[in-house]
């Protein structure tokens, strides 16, 4: 959590374990601060650059979501996200996932995606290279950010878990209305 996070050149390998899967363990998770007002302030400037992640079993290499199951506790937005330049092969779920709670100016560039959201090991949708379903939070009422997604210069080679229907290289979703303040 917090404001001005940087991880970069680090390597991810063998996270998980492949005897008992747990959908919500991923390799690197990044989320913000949870059980709050309903005016928090928005966490950002989240960099994730210059890492190597294979060989993992955890459900993604990059998890990027701040979104509780309840309305209560509240959870804060986060913004800000940079994810670039990054090595993702061998993945159980998505590569990247963009998810609930993320909101603003968030960029996905220049990173490499080889073989990710290949084992669907639950009942619903399967993995992708890149997943995004950005929303503001339940029972946030601060102000937001209108969202926008910057994605270009990514390599995506052989993603998703075939049979599907939001497997493959993207898997696009806003799962609630959003209309910024």
């Amino acid at each position: 959590r917090g404001t001005g996070i940087m991880i970069a050149g680090n390597e991810f390998t063998t996270c998980g374990d492949p005897a008992s899967f747990d959908p919500q363990y991923h390799t690197l998770y990044v989320y913000g601060t949870r059980d709050t007002t309903a005016t928090a302030p928005i966490e950002t400037n989240r960099t994730i650059i210059w890492n190597y992640f294979h060989a993992n079993t955890a459900a993604r290499a990059i998890n990027i979501y701040n979104q509780t199951q309840l309305s209560s506790p509240i959870s804060a937005p986060i913004s800000g996200h940079n994810v670039q330049y990054n090595y993702i092969t061998d993945q159980v779920w998505d590569g990247i996932l963009l998810g609930q709670g993320v909101v603003g100016d968030n960029t996905i560039a220049n990173n490499v995606l080889i073989d990710v959201g290949k084992l669907d090991t639950s009942s619903g949708d399967g993995g992708a290279g890149l997943h995004i379903e950005v929303t503001v939070p339940d029972s946030y009422t601060g102000t937001t950010p209108a969202n926008v997604i910057h994605c270009y210069n990514n390599t995506f080679v052989n993603c998703g878990a075939a049979g599907k229907a939001t497997a493959g290289t993207f898997g696009l979703r806003q799962i609630a209305a959003f209309t910024p303040d």
